[in-house]
């Protein structure tokens, strides 16, 4: 797993607490300590641990000889305070088994999914930057209407395409996270057409989108490029890389 984790949709956690900074070395001390919390529960679980390319890749496959299990995986950023997991709901016992094991506290369930590790770590890590210098969250890039169209060897271009790129580019930076999940839920409201809303008084409705692609960032920008999006653009979309998180409300 830890040369194929691009494969898998991994679910980001941010752990709570202070820890011991040697609890953080990835040794069989920190895997005995997730062993034993599993003994508490009287469980019995098999686990292994390797580091590749700075994340610490951890495998828990619980000891069952009635049927099959699949092992729970789990990607650590030891140093950064962050871990994923490549499955989308996962037994408590597993999350604390991580949470001692690193000698945190507790952990918060981030609204953050995507295949890239590192590039969803420097999301996260984005986030921090921005709410350091509390300037960026208000600043966000104003785009201006260029006055004299591009004169092209076809003609006269006045689509702006050139001004519309640059200005989304500010907004991303440069070479952003490279993300491939996008999903946009909206708040539940009622009909507003009185009739259903009559026949339907408990019902309410709920839009969410999703959108999937190899970049997303790349993606948004061929849009508003295109002028499928609009200015001036919505903050989720302007401010998308420096929210640490790519499942909005």
């Amino acid at each position: 797993i830890s040369r194929h984790h691009s494969r898998k949709i991994w679910y980001g956690y941010e752990l709570r607490g202070t820890p011991n900074s040697r609890n953080l070395i990835p040794n069989r001390d920190m895997q005995d300590r997730m062993v034993q919390l599993f003994q508490i529960h009287q469980i019995s679980m098999t686990i292994t641990m390797t580091t590749h390319k700075g994340i610490t890749f951890v495998s828990m496959c619980e000891k069952k000889r009635s049927k099959r299990l699949f092992p729970v995986y789990f990607a650590l950023f030891l140093r950064q305070g962050y871990f994923f997991c490549a499955k989308k709901t996962v037994a408590n016992e597993f999350l604390q088994a991580i949470i001692e094991g690193l000698g945190y506290e507790s952990s918060k369930k981030l609204k953050l999914i995507g295949r890239d590790l590192n590039s969803l770590v420097r999301m996260l890590e984005l986030k921090k930057q921005g709410v350091v210098n509390c300037r960026n969250l208000c600043n966000t890039p104003k785009y201006q209407d260029n006055n004299e169209p591009v004169v092209k060897s076809t003609g006269i271009d006045f689509r702006q395409h050139k001004q519309r790129r640059d200005f989304i580019s500010k907004c991303f930076g440069n070479e952003p996270p490279t993300i491939d999940i996008l999903e946009i839920n909206g708040p539940e409201v009622a009909w507003v057409d009185r009739e259903i809303a009559s026949h339907l008084p408990n019902e309410k409705m709920k839009i969410s989108w999703e959108f999937k692609s190899h970049d997303i960032a790349e993606s948004l920008l061929r849009l508003y490029e295109k002028r499928i999006f609009i200015s001036p653009l919505p903050t989720y979309i302007a401010k998308l890389m420096e929210t640490g998180k790519n499942q909005l409300t």
